[in-house]
């Protein structure tokens, strides 16, 4: 009998590592874009709060994940690895935006297909970027066209 428990208590610690296990890999991988993705680069000056794995949209639809962000010396860009899913081309004229889904969000990629009836490969450039646009920035060019406007002795026609 004694052994018999023991056996039952083996089982139910194999079951339960077997399920953490499980969680794991598919939480690292819950749409399977891995067995079915192909990886493109787009190079942008600023990335912002932009993450690996952080999503990447095409008509507010998840077609991808970033896999991997890297820096380049050589002009001081961010080059962007992304893993589309298999189901989604994308013509070579996509424009890539890094974007934030709010004022202090987390930032995505926005993918903005072209015309162009030849599509992106495995290991291709996309060529045509948007960088992030950074809140700071943005309020202090307002502050900036503000405080010239008021300039003394300049007039506004």
């Amino acid at each position: 009998m004694k052994m018999n428990t023991c056996s039952v208590n083996i089982l139910k610690g194999l079951l339960v590592s077997l399920a953490i296990v499980a969680a794991f890999v598919f939480s690292s991988n819950p749409i399977g874009f891995k067995a079915r993705g192909y990886i493109v680069e787009a190079e942008f000056e600023n990335v912002g709060g932009l993450k690996v794995n952080s999503e990447i949209l095409m008509n507010n639809v998840i077609v991808g994940k970033v896999s991997d962000i890297k820096h380049k010396n050589e002009g001081y860009i961010a080059i962007v690895s992304m893993l589309i899913d298999h189901s989604h081309q994308l013509p070579v004229d996509t424009e890539a935006s890094v974007l934030t889904s709010g004022l202090l969000s987390e930032h995505y990629i926005g993918l903005d297909p072209g015309a162009e009836e030849e599509y992106l490969k495995s290991g291709d450039l996309i060529k045509l970027t948007q960088p992030a646009l950074a809140f700071e920035q943005v309020i202090g060019r307002l502050l900036y066209s503000r405080g010239q406007e008021d300039l003394p002795g300049e007039k506004n026609l």
